[in-house]
């Protein structure tokens, strides 16, 4: 699959360039030569449009970019990138996923704030009260299946709790006023919540 994978990535480039110097090049060269007209002329001619697509390339990215930065710094509006998504939890902490919206991992929007105590990762599901994130972790990394963890956020402070035996869990949260563990909505369950309400 890797060896697959380097194959494309080099034969993207070496396709396109092929591409760009037979349409541009050798196809425009080959008929002028049959009009017989001058072909230093022509060459200079074919040039313009090439150059002109490479600005506005250029001009259409620099716009992307420049509109991806601006909205970048919107917390709550902002859903994130490419192949990453973002769900803001209360500022400055959010979960961010890569590639799908199934699992997520908690973090920070800013720079300077940090995330107190154990790597929270592979969200799969989670409940949002006030300030407090109460979820429920899987590993799906390794090859055999682990049992699930769970942890607490509290988002005023950035500190982070982590179980792995859902009793202490339960007496942990019970500490913060919850008699039982609520229901936990999945990542993408949440994230349609979110994105479902106006403004």
């Amino acid at each position: 699959m890797l060896i697959l994978g380097l194959v494309v990535v080099i034969l993207i480039p070496i396709c396109l360039i092929g591409g760009v110097v037979l349409s541009f090049l050798i196809v425009p060269l080959f008929f002028a030569s049959l009009r017989g007209s001058s072909v230093g002329g022509f060459f200079l001619k074919i040039l313009d449009v090439p150059i002109f697509a490479a600005f506005l390339f250029v001009l259409f990215w620099a716009a992307v970019l420049a509109v991806e930065r601006n909205a970048a710094k919107d917390y709550w509006n902002y859903r994130g990138a490419y192949d990453w998504y973002r769900m803001p939890l209360e500022y400055p902490y959010e979960l961010r996923m890569i590639d799908g919206i199934d699992n997520a991992y908690l973090a920070s929007f800013s720079q300077e704030a940090g995330v107190a105590g154990k790597d929270i990762s592979r969200i799969r599901r989670y409940y949002k009260q006030g300030s407090l994130v109460l979820g429920q972790c899987d590993d799906f990394y390794r090859e055999e299946r682990s049992q699930p963890s769970w942890f607490i956020f509290d988002c005023n402070t950035g500190r982070a709790e982590t179980f792995t035996k859902k009793e202490e869990y339960l007496r942990a949260i019970n500490k913060y006023g919850f008699e039982k563990e609520p229901r936990l909505p999945t990542v993408k369950a949440n994230w349609d919540s979110f994105r479902a309400r106006p403004g």
